[in-house]
């Protein structure tokens, strides 16, 4: 036995007596039609959370840095060290602002080469001719630029003999052992 469906026909048209049929749109398509409209709003609202997520996060990431640069930036007694490259022909360059009174201290850098997989650089102090390791840092863009805040308690009651940047293993390291690329003298304070 066969069974024959009647299509229905919508009648539209401009002007009066003239007409054109189509078919009517079966109500399942609709149905699926605000399904699939329905996930798509969904996906594109999860999508627009996470990235607003995300960007709140930047966002007190940015603060939380802002405020610790001026903390360190505060200080009435604020002293600079230049960092220079081991060489003339080295690019890098940088400073670091030591606030005294707070015990921490700007690392800023400029034209370090371009990291090694599992690598990261490590800033160094020498106190009695002995390099005290500081912290690990990377560049934040592909120009070899940083700016970090260390804590440079250590030094509170004396000064550093020295300052150093070198390249070493993502781990860091107790002692220098990959090359240098940065290294600064101690200049007297203001008085």
């Amino acid at each position: 036995m066969v069974k024959s469906h009647a299509s229905k026909t919508v009648q539209t048209g401009d002007t009066p007596g003239q007409s054109a049929e189509r078919p009517a749109v079966p109500s399942s398509y609709r149905t699926w039609m605000g399904y699939l409209t329905l996930v798509v709003l969904a996906v594109i609202l999860i999508g627009f959370w996470r990235f607003s997520e995300n960007l709140i996060g930047t966002i007190d990431r940015q603060a939380r840095r802002v405020n610790e640069l001026q903390r360190v930036l505060a200080g009435k007694d604020l002293r600079v060290i230049f960092l220079r490259g081991p060489d003339d022909r080295s690019p890098g360059f940088g400073k670091v602002i030591w606030n005294p009174e707070s015990g921490t201290a700007i690392l800023q850098t400029s034209n370090l080469p371009p990291l090694r997989e599992d690598h990261v650089y490590q800033f160094w102090i020498f106190k009695n001719n002995e390099p005290v390791p500081i912290g690990t840092f990377t560049t934040e863009d592909g120009e070899g630029n940083s700016l970090n805040v260390f804590e440079l308690r250590r030094l509170k009651n004396g000064i550093a003999g020295g300052y150093l940047v070198t390249l070493e293993p993502a781990t860091g390291s107790t002692q220098p052992s990959g090359p240098a690329y940065l290294t600064g003298d101690v200049v007297a304070s203001p008085g």
